[in-house]
């Protein structure tokens, strides 16, 4: 997370419309046991959050991370219990830091429920779980330590992260969490542009034209110290790309090539 990132994936809720449950969440994180299954948590709770049937505060939830849940079930007065009322709920968008006390809020049943922060709704009796592909775009912005999503054409919202402080790394894990209750839905995701990816298969051919010297080859990042090349030569390269997906993800790559 010291460089800039954008990343632009589709999600897919499904096509149940009130009938499905529970959706999905993107999560970016540093849990310390991450291989850690999440699965004795509710349906509810979409692989990140708190276990809200807790007695007491337990570790259930993702720790050191950061989530946009996609929810496509309103789970009455228990962990959407801080929802406002304001007519029937189609599936909502919200974030928050599963891991942090201030993410959730005790009830007077003793429940514990979530703090949606900036939350969205689907406009015009539509449900977030309607068969359609939704573009989700994430972009990082390292020097002012903000992220910015965006789920389908809902307003973009930014969130300030000290990668420090949240994840205590500036290195984290990534992806998406679902989960399900009585009923279910199909959750699909299509990753478009992912950055990051250190896939270039750069195999480089470098002869040297002032003496009768044999062709030395390397292969990306193969140490040069057994080849027959010397200071002061005139040599040539021979770069040939074969995979750019890093390019994309930053143009100025060749520019910063060293040798």
């Amino acid at each position: 997370m010291t460089h800039n990132f954008t990343s632009l994936m589709y999600v897919n809720l499904g096509d149940k419309k009130a009938q499905s449950v529970d959706g999905m969440a993107f999560a970016m994180m540093n849990d310390p046991d991450k291989v850690k299954n999440w699965q004795q948590v509710t349906g509810g709770a979409l692989g990140v959050w708190r276990n809200p049937f807790s007695w007491v505060k337990d570790n259930s939830a993702i720790a050191k991370s950061f989530a946009v849940e996609f929810d496509t079930y309103h789970n009455g007065n228990d962990f959407d219990g801080l929802l406002p009322n304001d007519g029937p709920d189609r599936g909502h968008v919200a974030y928050n830091f599963p891991g942090q006390d201030s993410a959730y809020q005790r009830l007077p049943s003793r429940l514990y429920a979530l703090n949606h922060l900036q939350l969205q709704k689907p406009q015009n009796g539509d449900y977030l779980s309607n068969g359609t592909w939704h573009p989700f775009r994430v972009k990082w912005d390292s020097l002012k330590k903000q992220l910015t999503y965006q789920f389908d054409d809902y307003a973009p919202v930014t969130v300030a992260i000290d990668p420090a402080t949240v994840f205590g790394t500036n290195q984290v894990y990534w992806g998406f969490t679902g989960s399900t209750g009585d009923y279910s839905e199909l959750n699909q995701v299509v990753f478009s542009e992912i950055p990051g990816l250190n896939s270039i298969d750069s195999p480089v051919t470098m002869t040297d034209l002032e003496k009768t010297t044999p062709t030395v080859s390397l292969t990306n990042n193969q140490a040069m110290q057994t080849s027959q090349l010397y200071v002061g030569r005139t040599v040539h390269y021979s770069i040939t790309p074969t995979n750019l997906v890093d390019c994309k993800f930053n143009p100025n790559f060749w520019t910063n090539l060293s040798a």
